[in-house]
């Protein structure tokens, strides 16, 4: 699943705005929104606070040899508290 896509579906999840959302990470709605529909690539400050105020963590993952491994510079998945 798609960064852009994990942002949304727990924003939803979390029956939150995308200006509610924007107000908590000190983001524009519009940045929000561009986030979320994939026209824009997040920085990696502004994946952190996206994932602070959704009340979770950044994790990045990237696929090697058919397991997740964590790495520095690969696609992020933001996992909630209660996903730990």
């Amino acid at each position: 699943m798609k960064i852009s896509e994990q942002i949304k579906e727990i924003r939803l999840s979390q029956k939150i705005t995308q200006k509610e959302l924007a107000k908590k990470a000190g983001l524009s709605r519009v940045s929000i929104g561009e986030i979320e529909r994939g026209n824009s690539s997040p920085t990696t400050s502004n994946l952190n606070q996206i994932a602070e105020a959704l009340g979770g963590k950044l994790i990045i993952y990237i696929q090697e040899g058919g397991e997740n491994k964590k790495h520095a510079d690969a696609q992020p998945d933001i996992k909630s508290e209660s996903e730990d």
